[in-house]
């Protein structure tokens, strides 16, 4: 049994026989076979699994990625040569499997990948760095907060987030104005992860924007900072909203604050 992968490794005359199968003119055969190979965890398969980038047919490309993905490290190559395919969805997937392949060796490639030509690629991408975190990638994500894919910008604020980025804290403000909710909501949440009180009249004035899920990330955010000045905001959010997700993100974060206050006079 493969270690890694919990599959039980194919004998050699199955692997010849898969191996065979990736030439079948039925590219669900073909599909099949590059499927089955990756289970199998074993590294000779990788180069006939490379080859396999180039099919004709745009399910086999994306089965091979994430095949030589299940395959682990020895495959690290083929799926950094991968993120320069000529299908953006051999790029996006590769993207994505790189992410889970945890590795710092694939950081540079998915940096110069926030520049993909294909929005599903650039986020993707930012995915990936966030999964690693590796700091190296935080000025590129800084960067994609700009980027043109609403996506790419809330992928890449969570990132942040993950990689604890303190320096992205005047960006991630920045980003609380931006015209898609879902990367105010992002942003709002990872400034509260990174715990900066500069956030803090940002993140109080963002309390009043016009989407319910950002209103409670910016709740949420506020009880993880644990600042006295959010209180009265929050009351009148608790009394006032109309959404209840939102008043009991705001009562949380009230706790939330009251403990931060107590806390050094339980001492």
């Amino acid at each position: 049994m493969n270690r890694r992968t919990g599959s039980v490794m194919k004998e050699p005359q199955d692997l010849t026989t898969l191996i065979h199968a990736l030439n079948d003119s039925n590219a669900h055969a073909r599909c099949y076979a590059t499927r089955e190979l990756g289970k199998t965890g074993d590294p000779q398969v990788v180069t006939a699994l490379a080859r396999m980038l180039e099919d004709a047919d745009t399910c086999v490309r994306v089965e091979a990625v994430w095949a030589l993905a299940e395959i682990g490290l020895p495959a690290l190559p083929m799926l950094l040569q991968a993120l320069e395919n000529s299908d953006a969805d051999v790029r996006r997937c590769a993207a994505e499997a790189l992410g889970k392949l945890d590795t710092d060796e694939s950081v540079p490639a998915l940096i110069q990948a926030l520049r993909d030509t294909d929005r599903r690629v650039r986020a993707a991408a930012a995915g990936a760095l966030g999964a690693i975190g590796d700091p190296e990638a935080v000025p590129a994500l800084i960067q994609a907060l700009e980027d043109e894919y609403w996506w790419t910008r809330a992928t890449a604020a969570r990132a942040l987030g993950a990689l604890k980025a303190r320096r992205a804290v005047s960006p991630l403000i920045k980003a609380l104005a931006d015209s898609v909710y879902a990367v105010r909501a992002s942003a709002a949440r990872t400034l509260g992860q990174l715990g900066s009180s500069r956030a803090v009249p940002a993140l109080i004035r963002t309390l009043s924007d016009t989407d319910s899920d950002v209103r409670e990330s910016a709740a949420h955010a506020l009880g993880e900072l644990g600042d006295p000045r959010a209180i009265p905001a929050l009351i009148e959010l608790v009394v006032r909203d109309e959404n209840e997700d939102v008043r009991r993100a705001a009562a949380g974060a009230l706790f939330a604050i009251g403990q931060s206050i107590l806390a050094p006079l339980a001492e």
